[in-house]
């Protein structure tokens, strides 16, 4: 076949293969099927796109491209479930590193959508990077920008798969529109979107040690979060109890986006998509799971968490009903949350069940 270009650093194997049939003229089903020998159908690909490949996929793209099979594993995000996470290996229990993996494995990865930044895209002519599928990924460290989550025109999401022909701009078709044809597409370019400045430093910290306890970026000299990857259930409980109170000194993004006049246009917004939703949660974890004075956080935390559920039931308001009633069950079995996280929260009566105090596995630095 035609020579290809060559992955970009951090590319996904989605947007790589865009790219291939970009600059080869080739209609990417052709590519995969005809040239590369890989069935392409809803039993193989359910998308349309090579999420995930077999080691016997990944052969035959190698030889037909070049690019080793190890470069092709390391942009499928089967390297953040499958394969070992660097943050994890400091500890020396095995059970604990299992069932820490089970509950990342169900949180780090945004399903069927992408967020991007539009500097990085405009630098790279439209390279989709892997690590902007993931929850916790929510700043360009290079550029110093949030990422974006919704195209500014449509208020849609992005595909983690692009349109070869167009990788630049929104593909989605309003809801009002039966046609798939290109002139009925929304068509923002998305490098024209614009990304709001990170200003707190230490957000960006929190990104960088997030990218290197995945194996993706360069150790940080701040302080780590990397004991975030054992305690992961500690952002389900910060998602169910988080108020606008806990953001008073953080980014101004973050302080804007949790004091509920945040503008949602489309009914297609997701939460989870979201960048500033995922910054919040983590600006949280840092203060509950890293900060030196973390125990006071935490204790604080549940504070702010008890006066806005005595709030709630002044006004005779559910505390956050949708996820279930106040004192929260929490199972006792769950050591994945630090204890000076969740006892604050039992003696408030917000958590049913006090779950055991379980200290960090054995051989775990704190950094």
């Amino acid at each position: 076949m035609p020579s290809v270009p060559v992955p970009f650093p951090g590319e996904s194997l989605a947007s790589w293969v865009d790219a291939i049939a970009l600059h080869t003229e080739i209609p990417r089903k052709t590519l995969l099927r005809d040239y590369w020998g890989l069935p392409h159908g809803p039993a193989h690909f359910p998308h349309g796109m090579p999420d995930g490949l077999s080691d016997d996929d990944r052969e035959r793209i190698a030889a037909a491209t070049g690019v080793p099979t190890e470069d092709l594993a390391g942009m499928q995000l089967d390297r953040y479930t499958d394969q070992p996470i660097p943050a994890l290996p400091y500890s020396h229990d095995d059970a604990w590193e299992a069932e820490a993996r089970r509950h990342l494995n169900n949180i780090l990865i945004i399903p069927q959508c992408s967020r991007w930044c539009p500097h990085c895209l405009k630098a790279n002519g439209g390279r989709w990077l892997l690590r902007w599928r993931l929850a916790w990924s929510f700043a360009c460290v290079e550029h110093q920008v949030f990422l974006c989550g919704h195209c500014p025109s449509c208020g849609d999401t992005q595909g983690h798969r692009g349109q070869p022909q167009a990788r630049l701009r929104c593909p989605r078709i309003p809801s009002q529109r039966r046609s798939s044809s290109w002139k009925h597409r929304c068509g923002h370019p998305l490098t024209e979107t614009t990304a709001t400045p990170v200003t707190d430093p230490r957000l960006l910290e929190i990104q960088q040690s997030i990218h290197h306890s995945l194996g993706d970026g360069l150790r940080p000299a701040a302080r780590s979060i990397r004991l975030l990857f054992y305690h992961p259930l500690t952002m389900h409980l910060i998602d169910r109890f988080q108020s606008p109170e806990m953001f008073h000194e953080a980014d101004p993004a973050l302080r804007t986006a949790n004091n509920g006049s945040r503008n949602r246009r489309s009914s297609a917004y997701r939460s989870d998509v979201d960048p500033l939703v995922s910054a919040s949660a983590l600006y949280l974890a840092d203060q509950l799971i890293a900060s030196p004075d973390r125990a006071s956080r935490a204790n604080a935390f549940a504070d702010l968490a008890h006066a806005r559920w005595l709030r709630e039931q002044e006004r005779g308001v559910q505390y956050f009903g949708y996820m279930g009633d106040v004192p929260m069950e929490f199972p006792r079995s769950v050591r994945d949350v630090p204890p000076w996280v969740t006892e604050p929260l039992h003696a408030q009566g917000l958590l049913a069940e006090r779950t055991p105090a379980v200290a960090p596995p054995l051989g775990f630095r704190v950094q």
